[in-house]
């Protein structure tokens, strides 16, 4: 027994979908006023395995089902521009349902994970077809500060020659003030949710044009501190991705490492060539990586005296590294 399977109540009449898998006795199942209910898998069977059995139908193969329904799609939803949505439907003041609603063309294939630094766990994962939506899981809507950074990786399938859209990556993290203005009656659901396009990112981050414009300006001072009113850093560099960009909801972690690390380098460069005595670089403590690439650049240059950690957390970590010069 899987997650999305349709079952059936051996002792009632109640029909659901499983949600999740708590244990090898049990599930939790979603029946249709939109509740979770934990059962115990001997008392469901399969709908459709079932039913067949019992009615002794012969059911079309499952690639037929598709094409009638890919068939059967509208080219077009009123108001809704094609693409791929996550959809947060309220089931009542303290529940909502996350939903992946495709309204492009293709069938996509999907993977749905809780991404913590740089590591990731699947929660979910499946196709829909073309117009239809998925239902993923459902969250507790009071406890929104906590809900992690989720990723979701997206392929587009098609059975005929055409063009295709590349597949796409998108990590998703929401902020209050933007989430809750997001209510709108979103296609397929037939509800009001709060409904976000997971493949229009807006203007696209090009990390590349970024890393030439800072190793530009780090040209352009170095030549400007050769003269007596050249330009010098300040004394402490924050290098939080926040504070360097605008848009890093829509980067990746490799791409926001990158343009830490050559912001310091920057920094670096330009302290270096102003004759400064010192300067601190915040990275912050998290999990270490940005810090451990700094200090093995630093450990491979003969022009300071020493780099030591500073800014220690009530925690023991060292949120910041000092670079002394010679």
């Amino acid at each position: 027994m899987n997650i999305g399977d349709k079952v059936r109540f051996l002792r009632g009449t109640e029909s659901g979908v499983v949600t999740s898998i708590v244990d090898n006795k049990t599930v939790m199942v979603e029946i249709e006023d939109g509740f979770e209910i934990p059962v115990l898998r001997s008392e469901l069977v399969f709908i459709s395995r079932e039913e067949t059995t019992y009615f002794k139908k012969e059911d079309k193969p499952q690639h037929e089902k598709e094409a009638e329904k890919i068939k059967a799609a509208p080219a077009k939803l009123e108001g809704w521009p094609d693409g791929i949505y996550l959809a947060f439907k309220p089931i009542n003041d303290q529940q909502m349902s996350l939903h992946l609603v495709n309204l492009t063309g293709f069938m996509i294939l999907f993977s749905f994970s809780e991404v913590s630094g740089d590591n990731s766990k699947g929660v979910i994962a499946g196709r829909v077809l073309p117009k239809e939506h998925h239902k993923l899981f459902n969250l507790n809507s009071n406890e929104f500060d906590n809900w992690p950074v989720y990723r979701t990786d997206i392929m587009y399938h098609s059975r005929s020659f055409e063009p295709t859209p590349v597949p796409m990556s998108r990590q998703v993290k929401f902020k209050a003030s933007k989430f809750f203005k997001s209510k709108r009656k979103t296609p397929l659901l037939d509800a009001d949710a709060y409904t976000f396009r997971l493949d229009d990112q807006g203007t696209k981050i090009d990390v590349n044009q970024l890393k030439d414009t800072l190793m530009e300006s780090s040209s352009k001072a170095s030549e400007q501190q050769e003269r007596p009113s050249g330009k010098r850093p300040a004394a402490s560099v924050d290098l939080h991705i926040e504070e360097l960009t605008k848009d890093y909801e829509n980067m990746s972690n490799n791409d926001m490492l990158e343009l830490q690390f050559d912001t310091f380098l920057k920094n670096f460069d330009q302290a270096l060539s102003s004759n400064m005595d010192e300067i601190t670089f915040i990275h912050g403590v998290g999990n270490g990586v940005l810090k451990n690439k700094i200090h093995k650049y630093l450990s491979g240059m003969d022009d300071i005296k020493y780099f030591k950690d500073t800014q220690r957390d009530k925690w023991g970590g060292y949120g910041a590294t000092k670079v002394v010069f010679k």
